[in-house]
């Protein structure tokens, strides 16, 4: 079983994962993965942090072509199940953000997650990190 400790350094994983993303500071966002983990979107996989940074600075870079701004990752019902030395964590992702023109606030994706996490030298990291979007 996963100790509190685990559980809450897990969560915050998650927090600074959204927050990095959203605020788009590509070096926090690529150290939530291991130097070989992998981020998968549809068909789309991007792995190791050369590929991830590449990956990361691309998305910041086309945020103000974008409709809308200021847009949050919210993730709700995370589950996270031991399984040997990794964990496997799930979760639901809403994606919040402001229309440029109208300012009206409104919810531009939904999906979730499946992750492996492993811990490195006393951090908890993604492995693989696997997005599906609705």
């Amino acid at each position: 079983m996963l100790s509190i400790d685990d559980q809450l350094a897990i969560q915050t994983l998650y927090a600074t994962y959204n927050q990095s993303v959203d605020r788009d500071r590509v070096d926090a966002t690529v150290a939530c993965f291991t130097l070989r983990g992998a981020l998968v979107v549809g068909e789309s996989a991007t792995e190791g942090h050369e590929e991830l940074t590449a990956f990361f600075h691309a998305r910041a870079a086309s945020q103000a072509t974008l409709p809308f701004r200021n847009a949050q990752h919210w993730n709700a019902n995370l589950l996270l199940e031991e399984i040997g030395d990794a964990v496997r964590g799930s979760c639901y992702m809403v994606r919040f953000a402001i229309e440029r023109e109208s300012a009206e606030k409104q919810v531009v994706s939904l999906g979730s997650y499946e992750d492996e996490i492993v811990k490195h030298e006393g951090r908890w990291l993604f492995a693989r990190r696997t997005a599906f979007p609705l």
